[in-house]
């Protein structure tokens, strides 16, 4: 039996000062959160410090990262597509927060070939509006089965989010 490979992944709800998130939007119209594998001897933050840095030319402190407040896991595939073998794999990711002023600089970015193939942009988003977005696109017929797990991973994280704030909001106030 195939012994299944695992990937350890890290990603981040990066806000800004106008409380706008920092997501990465390709030409498919997809949108994810910036961050990435963990290279083998990185810690968490670490690897999101580089992810971040790579994708948005943004340089996080560590200080400044928070969590993790959320982990999914799932079973997938990958096939190489010059060897066309096929590759079990649990793909575990870990969910942060960071409060940045910095912008986006693109002189710092230094995207995969992967990213450049996929016009892969970052922008501020408020969280509102982009979550208005996806809930109008998610079913559309045309989107791609890719898509719509990307729409739905999205909004469970916001939701999930969502509940992390409220549940520091009301530690802050209890420890008033």
């Amino acid at each position: 039996m195939e012994k299944e490979k695992e990937v350890k992944k890290v990603r981040a709800i990066i806000i800004n000062e106008k409380g706008h998130i920092l997501v990465m939007k390709t030409n498919s119209n997809i949108y994810m959160l910036p961050g990435g594998k963990i290279d083998d001897g990185e810690s968490d933050k670490e690897a999101l410090k580089r992810e971040v840095l790579e994708e948005a030319g943004i340089s996080l402190l560590e200080e400044e990262i928070k969590g993790p407040f959320f982990q999914i896991g799932y079973h997938g595939i990958s096939m190489d597509k010059l060897t066309k073998q096929i590759t079990k794999k649990y793909v575990d990711t870990q969910f942060y927060v960071a409060h940045t002023n910095l912008p986006i600089d693109e002189t710092k970015m230094k995207m995969t070939e992967r990213e450049k193939a996929r016009n892969q942009k970052p922008c501020y988003m408020n969280i509102s509006i982009l979550r208005y977005q996806i809930e109008q696109e998610k079913n559309k017929p045309t989107n791609s089965e890719r898509k719509k797990r990307y729409d739905n991973e999205l909004l469970q994280i916001l939701d999930k989010f969502r509940s992390y704030q409220i549940e520091k909001t009301n530690q802050n106030s209890l420890l008033r």
